[in-house]
């Protein structure tokens, strides 16, 4: 009950069921692709990632491809917990090979470049349409989040190999930008060296960033116009998701709620 007090909002008692409502709404609707951007578990629980890669396989089955990177909570997180009636314990935790090997089928596998690390990668989702998914680990001595500078070389390098009309949306989980006007709490939320990773972005046209971490609906943009969308965590009300709506001319983005109830 402490633990739910303390989730900023989240209804994770109801987890089960938004979440089994959001995929039934995926497969009805059949986008292009599914992003996902990390914080997919409480707390890096195992059994929390195995139970999710089920539903993410209804929905590839569907035809619907499946682009997901981890967040702060989803790997080598140290604080994983099981509950049961009047205690709670200590779970088996997510290592950066677990998550690799799980998510594998989801991203990586319609890839057609990854980061050294194995855990950055670029899809082309149609003609000149690419999603760069990049991975942005925390540090738990400085409380930051750091794009690693193999991966800024990579994504570097491979950005400047696509068509010059080619349409860019960059994934990351933390945002590139200060959402808030509180420095302390934008160094932890905010990647720690965004102002290495963003030039790389602007760089090569890249039109908007999607992020989340901070479980606001927000949107910012950076000093050269590059737009960061913060979209909420999905279990807080009224349990929305980003719509990502491409084409030749523009991107347009809007919040569709979950049908709960339905």
């Amino acid at each position: 009950v402490e633990m739910v007090k303390a989730g900023d909002g989240k209804m994770t008692q109801y987890c089960e069921q938004i979440s089994e409502a959001f995929v039934d709404e995926v497969i009805e609707q059949k986008p292009d692709a599914l992003l996902i951007g990390g914080d997919i578990s409480f707390n890096c629980e195992k059994l929390s990632h195995e139970d999710f890669i089920l539903k993410l396989e209804r929905i590839e089955k569907a035809g619907v491809d499946v682009i997901a990177i981890p967040g702060n909570h989803d790997v080598e997180y140290p604080f994983s917990r099981g509950y049961e009636e009047k205690s709670s314990y200590k779970a088996d935790y997510t290592t950066n090979a677990d998550f690799l090997e799980y998510y594998k089928n989801f991203g990586p596998d319609i890839a057609y470049t990854v980061s050294p690390d194995g855990f950055s990668y670029i899809v082309q989702l149609g003609k000149d349409i690419y999603v760069a998914a990049v991975y942005t680990p925390q540090s738990f001595l400085t409380g930051g989040t750091v794009c690693e500078e193999e991966t800024l070389n990579w994504l570097d390098a491979e950005l400047a190999k696509l068509p010059e009309n080619a349409k860019v949306i960059s994934l990351t989980h933390q945002n590139i930008v200060n959402h808030y006007p509180d420095d302390n709490f934008s160094f932890e939320y905010t990647i720690y060296n965004a102002d290495q990773l963003v030039p790389i972005l602007e760089k090569y046209g890249v039109d908007v960033n999607l992020s989340g971490h901070i479980h606001l609906q927000h949107i910012q943009e950076t000093k050269n116009g590059l737009v960061d969308i913060a979209t909420s965590s999905m279990t807080i009300r009224d349990c929305h998701y980003g719509v990502v709506m491409v084409n030749n001319e523009e991107i347009n983005y809007s919040t569709q709620n979950i049908q709960v109830a339905d």
